[in-house]
């Protein structure tokens, strides 16, 4: 996952790594949260620490939620450089990396530590 330029605010950014390496969230795939197995996705988990909410059977945040996080730029598309026609958010392709290839929470708080700026 290459998101240059892609920035969220600091403290955000911080309480997501952190709840996501704190072995606190299991994690599943597909949804946000589901409630049958009490598991997250790492969107979810990124909902749950900034509002104590949890989104339930949604695949990603609203926009309207992203806006008032200061963080709509997570819906803007980039083009995928395995496949130019295909267009994915920084959303969707943090998804992909927590449902398809299944990496776990640590893997994917350390892409979001290294490819996401704090501001």
């Amino acid at each position: 996952m290459t998101t240059t330029n892609l920035q969220m605010p600091a403290e955000y950014k911080a309480k997501w790594i952190a709840a996501l390496r704190s072995g606190e969230y299991k994690q599943g795939r597909g949804k946000m949260y589901n409630k049958e197995d009490d598991s997250y996705c790492c969107l979810g988990v990124l909902q749950k620490v900034l509002d104590g909410d949890k989104q339930i059977g949604c695949g990603y945040p609203t926009l309207e939620w992203s806006r008032t996080k200061n963080m709509s730029q997570f819906h803007s598309f980039h083009i995928n450089p395995a496949n130019s026609a295909q267009y994915l958010s920084t959303y969707h392709r943090l998804a992909i990396k927590n449902d398809f290839p299944g990496e776990n929470f640590l893997s994917i708080a350390d892409r979001i530590d290294t490819n996401v700026e704090g501001v």
